[in-house]
């Protein structure tokens, strides 16, 4: 997804493999204006199709969900990550995990994981000092009603603020990589595994 004018374009990826090439082709799909955002396909809640959800890269806490599909048009993989879903769920359930939408934030990463899309990280439009997060806010997909919850670290002394990194699940674990550190500046060459307690 490709966001630099006053609205946004999305573009499918087309690759032709006997050949080696590549090329974009823009799509009749259109969002508002973007820079640092992340983009999921989802399944989306309470009904039986599937579409793009586009949050971030801009100071305001909504998403857009950008066309939609039949799933007989579209494959959506979840995330195999079932114990890492499993405490997502018990936090929720127990009330740590808090009904909370996030400010706007971009340069920050979303990851699907089961019914959830884990947004980590980034960088707050809404914050004077410490614009570097380690927020991780959980989108549910999985009820009638997208819901946000609000997760904090347990232990300030191993926060994580990350700005520009990337997340990925590998064998049930979602892993941090690189970024910058909390001054907004330092490049971090480090991969840090999440860990619900």
């Amino acid at each position: 997804v490709r966001m630099q004018r006053r609205f946004g374009s999305v573009f499918h990826l087309k690759v032709d493999v006997a050949k080696g090439r590549y090329e974009f082709r823009e799509a009749a799909y259109h969002a508002s204006s973007r820079a640092g955002h992340t983009a999921n396909v989802i399944k989306v809640p309470g009904e039986k199709s599937c579409a793009l959800m586009v949050f971030g890269g801009r100071d305001s806490s909504d998403y857009e969900i950008i066309g939609t599909w039949k799933p007989s048009k579209i494959q959506v993989e979840d995330s195999r990550c079932p114990e890492l879903e499993a405490g997502f769920t018990k936090l929720v359930e127990q009330g740590v995990a808090k009904k909370q939408v996030p400010k706007g934030i971009h340069h920050h990463t979303a990851c699907t994981i089961g019914r959830y899309i884990a947004v980590f990280g980034g960088e707050c439009f809404a914050r004077a000092r410490d614009t570097v997060c380690d927020d991780i806010f959980l989108f549910d997909v999985g009820g009638k009603y997208g819901m946000w919850y609000h997760l904090k670290p347990w232990n300030e002394r191993n926060s994580l603020k990350r700005s520009g990194h990337v997340t990925c699940t590998l064998n049930g674990q979602m892993l941090v990589v690189g970024g910058v550190g909390p001054d907004a500046k330092t490049p971090c060459g480090d991969i840090y595994a999440l860990k619900i307690g």
